[in-house]
């Protein structure tokens, strides 16, 4: 009789055992294919995002570029009182470049693409201490074979620029921006937000300054559903909130400037399944760059950076995710006018992550040219 129990016992024990075992694995199954159409969807939106900061990051350095090239030809005269309310400028920029790895996964298939920039912005002086920054802006990729990957972004900004300190030393932006981003073939990744936003920068002296930026972001999406623990879709759309904090130091030595910065984010969503686009993120970026030739009209930089992105629930075999993305950027600029800069680009980044299906490299080559005025 005991030996019977013990039978008895050890066969439920084994098969209670193997029901939960193959209840972990489908579980797992669920969440690989969850985690699997996600990176899809966040690793557009990264490249995007890093789109968008070149693409902002181009404007700026043209812009001082052919500001410099004005002081330096003294062609820079001081305006009336009047003609500071229509400080007007348009920046526009057509670019071309071939991408290797458009999906970011490990097909590793590359394709060539055109973007177009456009950006208009009203930058009048109202007094001494304060001014105004309004402006649109939009960016639109266009690739030859992967159109699903085809996308336009475009942004509407209001901010109020604050001058303290001696001699304005300290400018102090707080503001607020509605922003698209529409994948005309991939509707269901579409979505449209608003960010608020904080941008502070102090001049030490004429050869060291200071960032220190503060941003909340909300975003949502056009048709893509929010899912609750289980996976079951819901009847309302996916909804991001981000919050973000960046600091940096620049320093200009000479026809040299090195820049350190640091960002960290953290994002959260109505998603519940796994918690899949809950996470928090650093990223570290390196700027290294220099201008030569008379004028100073060729303008070199390098940008390596890393990100450590750490998910808050999201699984990677028994264990939350986490990705570590390493990149460089190296850029040139040559202004051939006052007016007109051509540029080259070559960008690459790779990601590493203790979910392996995740990993991924890229590289993007591209050359351009830019129109301020």
């Amino acid at each position: 009789m005991s030996n019977r129990r013990n039978v008895k016992f050890g066969a439920s024990t084994f098969f209670l055992l193997a029901f939960s075992f193959l209840f972990i694995l489908v579980n797992l199954r669920v969440a690989f294919c969850s985690d699997e159409s996600e990176d899809r969807t966040e690793q557009l939106e990264d490249k995007v995002a890093d789109r968008k900061e070149s693409a902002f990051s181009e404007l700026s350095t043209t812009s001082e570029l052919i500001e410099l090239l004005k002081q330096r030809a003294l062609l820079r005269i001081k305006k009336r009182k009047k003609e500071r309310l229509f400080k007007v400028s348009v920046f526009a920029s057509l670019a071309s470049g071939y991408e290797d790895n458009i999906n970011n996964d490990s097909t590793h298939k590359g394709d060539i693409f055109s973007s177009q920039l456009a950006m208009v912005s009203w930058t009048p002086t109202l007094s001494k201490r304060m001014g105004l920054n309004v402006g649109c802006f939009a960016f639109n990729q266009v690739y030859s074979e992967f159109t699903n990957s085809n996308y336009l972004y475009s942004s509407v900004n209001a901010a109020v620029r604050i001058y303290a300190l001696s001699g304005g030393r300290l400018r102090v932006e707080p503001g607020l921006a509605y922003e698209t981003l529409w994948y005309p073939n991939s509707v269901n990744s579409s979505y449209d937000g608003i960010k608020y936003f904080l941008k502070t920068k102090n001049f030490f002296s004429r050869d060291l300054s200071a960032i220190l930026n503060f941003e909340f972001s909300a975003k949502a999406y056009d048709t893509r559903k929010a899912r609750n623990p289980s996976g079951v879709t819901q009847a309302h759309v996916r909804e991001d909130e981000r919050y973000s904090l960046e600091a940096g130091l620049t320093k200009r030595i000479g026809i040299y400037s090195v820049s350190l910065k640091t960002k960290g984010s953290k994002n959260t969503s109505n998603d519940l399944l796994q918690d899949l686009n809950d996470y928090y993120s650093l990223k570290n970026t390196l700027s290294i760059s220099g201008t030569f030739f008379e004028d100073g009209r060729l303008y070199v930089s390098f940008s390596p950076s890393f990100e450590r992105k750490n998910y808050r629930e999201r699984q990677a075999v028994f264990k939350a995710r986490y990705d570590n993305r390493y990149s460089f950027k190296l850029s040139a600029y040559y202004t051939l006018t006052k007016n007109y800069t051509i540029n080259y680009s070559v960008d690459y980044s790779q990601l590493d992550s203790n979910n392996t299906a995740a990993e991924y490299r890229n590289v993007i080559n591209q050359v351009g040219v830019s129109l301020k005025f």
